[in-house]
């Protein structure tokens, strides 16, 4: 089952959450990060190949977001602290980043950019179904709406033929 976890309820405490503590919404932004990273990394090494300063820079960059989410946000002290639905959650993301990193950890400038290619849009799916999660969304139903957004960003559908077309699907 899905069910949302909206920020605000993540963080129902009798205190504030200090810095450091288990943050899902900081996962979040990791993910989303480490995809932003990885999409710039493959456009320079279509053109450049992966030993092109660029890629190895934002390769770099996108296995440590992966490394903060996992000794930050997400150690083993404070995902125990999460209520059970949040746990499963965190888990799944940090099976998903160990996934992600030991993609990247072989990658260097032999390797094909095919390779990075797959890893890139690996990790866009991952920050997406993360953030459907957060939002209570099953991974189908996020897929079309990111089909339908595809299609008005391209110019193919308006805005109201997109969601004319959401509404007709869901009956």
């Amino acid at each position: 089952t899905w069910k949302p976890i909206a920020d605000e309820v993540m963080f129902q405490t009798s205190a504030k959450p200090q810095a450091g503590t288990g943050c899902l919404p900081c996962s979040r932004h990791h993910l989303g990060r480490v995809a932003g990273l990885l999409e710039e990394a493959l456009r320079f090494a279509r053109t450049d190949g992966l030993g092109h300063p660029e890629v190895v820079r934002r390769i770099d960059m996108a296995e440590r977001e992966i490394e903060n989410m996992e000794a930050v946000d997400l150690t083993p002290e404070n995902i125990a602290k999460l209520p059970p639905e949040q746990k499963e959650l965190a888990e799944w993301a940090l099976a998903k980043g160990r996934t992600l990193r030991h993609l990247l950890d072989g990658m260097n400038a032999q390797s094909e950019v095919s390779e990075l290619e797959k890893t890139a849009v690996r990790s866009s799916e991952i920050a997406t179904e993360y953030r459907a999660r957060t939002w209570g969304l099953s991974p189908e139903v996020m897929r079309k709406l990111v089909e339908k957004a595809l299609l008005v960003k391209e110019g193919r559908l308006t805005k109201s033929e997109a969601l004319s077309q959401l509404k007709m699907e869901e009956r």
